[in-house]
């Protein structure tokens, strides 16, 4: 896996003489180069460390090997720089796998780190506090869909301090925002989704080279955030909408639409502007939704469950009259569709699915909803059904454990594309394109990002341990996921920048599972 860029190192210590030539502004980007390659290799040692597999960071050195030739070229020959980027191309499509060992990529990152040293120490004078790296043919910043994050160079953040014969560059923060999210630091490890608001955070600053970092806050309530948001409270926030209260059920058509959408489908709607509306900053649909009522938010998809289960059972379902009765922790609009019968006789006995309304605005006046509560009140017999995502998500909560629980439906037909956003303050992101609209530019790349990548099997190709230890311990019952999912990894893979790399890959994944139609019998 690190042949070829351990390849790449060695020829370029060779060949560092050549950099003595260098003029003084190349030099200084040729030295600015093997940082971020050094940087890259430090956050994906980390990313390992924290048993993440670091997909964002080593596809960056994708980015790297596309610049490749502008940044050496001059140097090294075209041919040869064409060469190692080939080799350095080949590595970030190789991602390392949690568990792998660190050691030999910590000495690559300091080797890189060497390289930089050696073609500061040959610059005429040390740069000072206004020398920036200059942006002709360096990082081209591409906004993509999975994959390569690159960095930005430029901006008034980026300055350096003197050393005695080297100088290493220092980035602060030219903004800072607070997020707030309603997934605690109890579901760590037992949700896909816990991680995608940190690496919204991460990727920001990653991308804007530390010049816009955001602090994440775990302990928000699903029924204030939006508030708060759209108050000036806090800066973001990253939520499910349908969380919130029943006054804002419109936007509830952003999150899951019960007997809807495709991936396709879904990623059409939240981002339709209108026909012929081609204008990158004009808002969406549902963003204008938002405007409606009147609050002071623009939302951003940043994340995605993929198709749910239907839900856990103390007692067998075989037709709609099953749910009479039934006390069901259900969200969204597909609770709404359980409890629409109710209005038509009020003799009959029809779906008694718990609600929360407007003037329940004491949380404690209904039972809680949230994911770490949900074992809790199936065993204490507030719920006796309920639904959360899927098999990994589920397990990990030990829903499967709860006594009595007997039954385990499919599909989710409430959210069978079910989308998480990150929420706005709409006089804040106007900030931001006064200070730069590339900071807007790298935020809604983030959020993109994070939209297509909280899919349960893309964790599974990307090696996530927890949820590949989880279906080991059930193999017996095979493996399998819907044709609902599986589109969703072949639209990710089709719109991302290592298209055919991504697409052998899920292939190579489907091929060792089964798919399930939407249209089997609930069983």
């Amino acid at each position: 896996m690190l042949s070829d860029i351990r390849e790449v190192a060695t020829i370029l210590y060779e060949l560092s003489d050549i950099f003595q030539n260098s003029k003084e502004d190349k030099s200084q980007n040729i030295a600015y180069f093997f940082e971020q390659i050094e940087r890259c290799l430090l956050n994906s040692i980390k990313a390992l460390k924290n048993r993440q597999s670091p997909v964002t960071e080593w596809a960056e050195l994708e980015v790297y090997a596309d610049n490749f030739s502008e940044i050496l070229g001059d140097e090294i020959g075209k041919n040869e720089a064409n060469r190692l980027a080939k080799k350095l191309r080949r590595t970030a499509r190789d991602v390392p796998k949690v568990g792998s060992d660190i050691s030999e990529i910590k000495s690559l990152a300091g080797q890189f780190k060497g390289l930089a040293f050696i073609v500061k120490a040959n610059l005429k004078s040390p740069p000072n506090s206004n020398s920036k790296p200059t942006r002709r043919g360096f990082l081209r910043y591409v906004p993509t869909v999975i994959g390569t994050a690159g960095g930005l160079v430029g901006g008034a953040a980026i300055g350096f301090n003197r050393g005695k014969s080297q100088a290493v560059p220092v980035v602060s923060p030219v903004i800072t925002w607070n997020m707030t999210t309603f997934l605690g630091k109890e579901l760590k490890n037992k949700s896909i989704l816990y991680n995608a608001p940190q690496r919204v955070c991460d990727l920001v600053e990653s991308m804007s080279n530390g010049e816009f970092k955001i602090n994440l806050n775990r302990e928000g309530k699903t029924t204030k955030i939006l508030k708060d948001v759209s108050e000036g409270t806090i800066d973001c926030s990253y939520s499910g909408i349908y969380y919130d209260k029943p006054k804002y059920k419109a936007l509830y058509f952003g999150s899951a639409i019960p007997f809807g959408l495709t991936p396709e489908e879904q990623n059409s709607w939240l981002f339709y502007k209108g026909e012929g509306n081609n204008d990158p900053d004009s808002l969406t649909y549902m963003q204008k939704v938002y405007e409606k009522l009147k609050l002071n938010v623009i939302a951003f998809p940043g994340g995605g469950t993929g198709g749910q289960m239907g839900g856990w059972f103390k007692k067998e379902v075989n037709s709609p009259q099953d749910f009479n009765g039934l006390k069901m922790r259900i969200v969204g609009l597909g609770k709404d569709i359980l409890e629409w019968s109710e209005e038509k006789e009020e003799e009959e006995e029809e779906f008694k699915i718990y609600k929360f309304t407007d003037a329940d605005e004491d949380e404690n006046l209904a039972p809680s909803y949230s994911a770490d509560k949900i074992k809790e009140n199936l065993e204490n017999g507030t719920f006796e059904a309920a639904e959360w995502i899927g098999p990994h998500d589920d397990m990990q909560l030990g829903l499967h454990t709860v006594q009595g629980i007997k039954f385990y439906y499919y599909p989710g037909w409430w959210e069978p594309s079910t989308t998480f956003d990150v929420q706005v303050n709409k006089d804040r992101w106007d900030s931001l394109e006064k200070r730069n609209k590339k900071y807007q530019d790298i935020f809604k790349a983030a959020c993109l990002m994070y939209l297509l990548d909280t899919n349960h099997c893309s964790r599974i190709i990307f090696g996530e341990p927890t949820l590949i230890q989880q279906l080991q311990l059930h193999t017996e019952a095979g493996v399998a996921t819907s044709t609902i999912v599986c589109g969703e990894l072949f639209y990710m893979a089709a719109k991302s920048e290592l298209r055919a790399a991504n697409l052998q890959q899920v292939k190579a994944f489907i091929d060792t599972i089964d798919l399930y139609p939407i249209n089997l019998p609930i069983g």
